[in-house]
């Protein structure tokens, strides 16, 4: 919650300086209803709102109110695109979280690195996500674990348990999934290694 309120604060604080007297938008982006990931995309749409809400009953950002709008994303990247344009080009609006799902995220990554959006992840989880593009800055932050560090994680206990003969993947069919079985796969070593070789994982 204080992460939330620090972030739209500040976000908002910028946009306050050097605009009118408007309400600052921001907005959610992100699944609330189309995917088992929807419960997470609904918990950060009322953190969200509980947290506008507070800050608005305070007095707002300099003296102007928040304005929080919600897109759901429907868990496809292609009405995920056509959410964050919208909201960039059309609404205005000084900071974006979202989305829920990993292969969202990618797609209109590039977006939202052009038009220098801020976003803030908050569960979308690849790896990728927060990489730089080249040379070019990455608007994209996270309050969530990455892929990568989840599965060394995983990999680090499973290879500590006596129980833990073989290991398998499952990963779900959706957008670009593939982040959290290589992040397993490029840590594989490592666990086989803490292991001492004679577990498989």
């Amino acid at each position: 919650m204080k992460t939330v309120k620090h972030w739209l604060v500040a976000a908002s604080a910028i946009v306050a300086c050097t605009a009118h007297a408007e309400n600052i938008k921001i907005a959610y982006n992100g699944d609330i209803s189309g995917s088992p990931s929807a419960e997470s995309g609904q918990i950060g749409v009322m953190g969200i709102a509980a947290a506008v809400e507070d800050i608005n009953k305070r007095g707002g950002v300099l003296g102007r109110k928040l304005e929080f709008l919600v897109r759901d994303d429907l868990g496809q990247p292609p009405k995920s695109i056509q959410n964050m344009t919208d909201l960039i080009d059309r609404e205005k609006v000084a900071v974006v979280f979202g989305p829920t799902n990993s292969g969202n995220a990618l797609a209109w990554k590039h977006i939202a690195n052009q038009k220098k959006m801020p976003v803030l992840v908050s569960s979308a989880s690849s790896t990728a996500i927060t990489e730089p593009a080249g040379n070019n800055p990455n608007y994209l932050f996270r309050i969530s674990m990455v892929d990568r560090d989840q599965a060394a994680a995983l990999i680090a206990y499973a290879a500590k348990s006596p129980q833990a003969k073989k290991n398998r993947v499952f990963c779900r069919d959706y957008g670009l999934r593939a982040s959290g079985s290589e992040g397993y796969g490029a840590d594989r070593g490592t666990a086989r290694h803490q292991a001492g070789g004679d577990r498989k994982v």
